[in-house]
């Protein structure tokens, strides 16, 4: 019985991880207990999906710091430090009634620049169930062109930040605001 749940779950997540519904493949970043987080390519655009379901309960309309959040820092030329106005982080924020991505330039240790929302990138927030539980948790999805993550068109060098409206805060991999990309994940684009 074990066995055949087991396998029935494995072959679950083979079917929806490994190819994705639009025929593109999804690639794992991280899998865990917590969150099960992908990403997709396509000719243009870098699809990232936050199945974040050890996440049960519903902040998406919160105020901070009990809001459900994540943000995708981005080391754009890849050297493993902060450097003004090149580096970014991308992260979803409510603007006129709905979301949308909020883009910021790095300026040094823990400065930001303000939100810049033009540069056709989207984001999707759920509370739903999914094939990873079926209770409903916390979904995002966001879309963000190739040329905004990748100073070199190949590769993606980044790490993410996800904190929920009960204050339990993930990064993957581990760092600190005074550098993220001391180490980085590594994504390819090709």
């Amino acid at each position: 019985m074990l066995t055949s749940f087991f396998f029935s779950k494995v072959f679950l997540d083979v079917i929806l991880i490994v190819v994705g519904f639009d025929g593109f493949t999804d690639h794992t970043i991280v899998n865990n207990d917590q969150h099960a987080i992908s990403y997709k390519v396509d000719k243009n655009n870098v699809h990232f999906s936050f199945d974040l379901r050890g996440d049960t309960t519903n902040n998406l309309e919160g105020k901070w710091p009990k809001l459900d959040t994540y943000t995708i820092w981005i080391d754009y030329n890849h050297n493993g430090r902060i450097d003004s106005l090149v580096d970014r982080s991308f992260s979803p924020i409510m603007a006129g009634g709905f979301y949308t991505v909020c883009k910021s330039l790095t300026m040094g240790e823990q400065m930001m620049s303000t939100c810049e929302f033009y540069f056709g990138g989207s984001c999707t927030k759920n509370f739903k169930s999914t094939a990873y539980n079926f209770d409903p948790h916390v979904f995002f999805e966001m879309t963000i062109p190739k040329s905004e993550l990748s100073g070199d068109g190949k590769s993606i060098h980044m790490a993410l930040d996800l904190v929920d409206g009960s204050g339990n805060r993930a990064s993957y991999p581990a760092f600190t605001y005074k550098n993220p990309f001391a180490e980085t994940i590594k994504l390819q684009l090709q």
